[in-house]
Formats: structure tokens, C-alpha cells, sequence
């Protein structure tokens, strides 16, 4: 019996081979210091401004009030409440019985100057300009 057998050999021995490998040039910037880096101070002067602090100064509460509804803004009521207003140096513009911007803002005006309850039109408004229902 017989059997095929591979083997390697060397065919050729090792060597060395020079290869010149072509230089590949390319441009490249160069940034030179010309001067020696320096401090430059300039003086920014300061900006003041006012801002508001607000401080709580009490504990929130809710209170009810009675404000004068839909139902009962009559314009009988609203043109009362102008006159009243009127007589007492508040312009609502037009003594119309129309509940407007003009009027909301008299009332307003109305109820900080006396120290009332502001934003709607109470009764409490009300029978302090001696308007009643």
C-alpha cells in the first residue's frame, strides 16, 4: 500500500530586495509668532438697574363676595351706577346703561380709592355708591 505524502520546500532561499518608494509632498501653513502674547485690560463699566422684590407679607386667603350677575346688570342698574360714579369724580365716559371698558374701569378705580374689594362689580360697590337694586 501506498500513500500520497504533501510536503513544502523551499524552491527559492529568502533574500531582501530594495524598493524606492517615491517622496509624496503636499503644503502645509506654518503660523509663526511674530510678537509675544500680551494682556490687553479694558475697563467695562458696571450697568445698575432697579428690580422689583416682591416680599409675601401675608398668608393667601379666600374670601366670597357677593358681585352683582348677569341676571340683575340691567341697563336701569348700569346707568345708576354711571351716574353715581360720575357724581363722585369717576368718568365712565357715556352714562349709557352698557357695562363697558370705560365703566369696568371707573369701578375699579372706584373701589381702590375706597379701599373696597377690586376686579368685579359687588354689591358691597354698590351700596357704597348708594345704588340699589
Amino acid at each position: 500500500m501506498y500513500k500520497t505524502v504533501t510536503k513544502k520546500v523551499v524552491d527559492k532561499p529568502a533574500r531582501t530586495e530594495k524598493v524606492t518608494v517615491p517622496a509624496v509632498y503636499s503644503t502645509v501653513e506654518v503660523v509663526k509668532q511674530v510678537e509675544p502674547p500680551k494682556e490687553k485690560k479694558t475697563v467695562i463699566p458696571a450697568v445698575y438697574k432697579d428690580v422689583p422684590k416682591q416680599v409675601k407679607v401675608t398668608d393667601a386667603d379666600m374670601e366670597w363676595r357677593e358681585i352683582l350677575c348677569e341676571i340683575n346688570t340691567t341697563q336701569d342698574v348700569v346707568r345708576r351706577l354711571q351716574k353715581a360714579l360720575a357724581a363722585k369724580g369717576y368718568d365712565p365716559v357715556w352714562i349709557d346703561g352698557v357695562y363697558g371698558s370705560k365703566t369696568r374701569a371707573a369701578v375699579i378705580a372706584y373701589q381702590k380709592d375706597n379701599d373696597l374689594a377690586s376686579g368685579q362689580l359687588t354689591m358691597q360697590t354698590l351700596d357704597h355708591l348708594g345704588v340699589k337694586l
